[in-house]
């Protein structure tokens, strides 16, 4: 009798196991869709913002579009969030936002934006300097593509 109950015993841990791993892996699922619907909706709330607050981003689409032949079409990427220099100044994540043109064997950058996290701010940054401006100043500035 001690035998079956120690058989049925462990079926039953295995059991146990076996569920505790499915709903893990369900959730786990469900965290990583999640995360993936959340990753594109903000990618569109951050395009939409950003070509509202840079008028300057038409003129750059049509003359990639009309230098290149239509050849290449102007790319906004997000690089991931960038924390280390702004966050620990204003506690705000900020997104790495790279517009450039893209051909169909390489891209060419054109610009670098800090977009905040909570879509409130944008900086234009130079990452090769480290340099780092408000709008207003990135327009008055060297960095500013004059088309």
């Amino acid at each position: 009798m001690r035998k079956y109950r120690k058989i049925a015993g462990g079926i039953f841990l295995l059991f146990v196991i076996f569920a505790v791993y499915v709903v893990s892996k369900e959730g786990a699922d469900n965290k990583i869709l999640n995360e993936n619907i959340a990753e594109e909706f903000s990618e569109q709330q951050i395009e939409k913002y950003l070509r509202k607050e840079l008028p300057e981003l038409v003129e750059y689409e049509q003359y990639i579009k009309k230098k290149s032949n239509e050849q290449a079409f102007m790319i906004i990427e997000n690089m991931g969030i960038y924390e280390e220099i702004l966050k620990k100044e204003s506690g705000n994540g900020f997104f790495l936002i790279y517009v450039g043109e893209k051909w169909d064997d390489h891209k060419v950058n054109w610009d670098y934006f800090l977009v905040e996290d909570s879509l409130e701010d944008i900086f234009f940054f130079d990452m090769t300097n480290n340099v780092i401006l408000t709008l207003d100043e990135w327009r008055k500035s060297e960095y500013y593509r004059e088309l």
